[in-house]
């Protein structure tokens, strides 16, 4: 949210404090109780639009961070895949290494 909309919000509730202190002070006065009510519903229509934002920001962020993790699982995938092959080329590897050992033990070599 914009700072504006911040100073605004702020702004229209030091008005509300004022307008109430004043109520108080001489109650049943018509046009302080309408000034309140103006201002309270000014406050949460700026509310409102503070939330509105909150969560469409909140919702693009969960949208990054879905897509980021889908990226992340993908590439997992990816890296098991050749985590797999290595392994495999490994006992391969591995296997020929006995071999050769056995035959060279044997004399064979």
């Amino acid at each position: 949210m914009n700072s504006e909309k911040i100073k605004t919000l702020e702004q229209v509730q030091d008005a509300l404090s004022i307008v109430e202190d004043a109520r108080a002070a001489a109650p049943g006065n018509r046009q302080l109780e309408e000034a309140s009510a103006r201002l309270r519903k000014l406050e949460r229509t700026i509310i409102r639009a503070k939330q509105e934002e909150l969560v469409a920001a909140l919702t693009a962020d969960s949208a990054g961070l879905k897509a980021l993790s889908e990226e992340i699982k993908a590439s997992a995938k990816d890296l098991e895949a050749a985590a797999n092959a290595i392994g495999k080329a490994t006992a391969v590897v591995e296997a020929l290494i006995k071999i050769v050992s056995t035959a060279a033990s044997a004399g064979l070599l």
